[in-house]
């Protein structure tokens, strides 16, 4: 992508997307869950007036936080492989499971640049294990 975008601006673009498709839905979504995040497939247009590259969202998921149950659910797959797995946490903590949401996980080429980054939501608590 060459109009890169800021993690904030894409923050910003996915709330404004969600709060347009999902109204009050995302307020109950953020109040049932401790964490809410946005996983959008993005795509560059060219606005036919002024010829600027604009990034839009093409399909916008959205997860609640994975925790130990949900792990725990899919623990099993982890045998059969990463993508399996991280397929099974994206599939137990999606939110929005329409055409939208959906689309990141039967999509190959969406899914597989969405499980890392779902990965990265799974290990984002910064913690250490030091031996004294």
């Amino acid at each position: 992508m060459n109009n890169t975008l800021t993690a904030e601006q894409i923050k910003n673009l996915c709330e404004a997307y969600a709060l347009k498709k999902y109204g009050d839905k995302l307020n109950v979504w953020a109040k049932e869950h401790e964490e809410i995040w946005y996983l959008p497939v993005l795509e560059e247009y060219t606005e036919e007036e002024t010829l600027v590259v604009k990034t839009a969202i093409k399909k916008l998921a959205i997860f609640k936080m994975v925790d130990r149950h949900i792990m725990g659910m899919c623990n099993d797959k982890m045998a059969k492989g990463f993508y399996i797995y991280i397929e099974c946490l994206m599939r137990e903590c999606l939110l929005n499971d329409d055409d939208e949401g959906s689309f990141i996980i039967n999509n190959e080429r969406a899914f597989l640049g969405a499980a890392p980054q779902f990965n990265r939501m799974v290990e984002s608590v910064n913690t250490a294990f030091v031996k004294r």
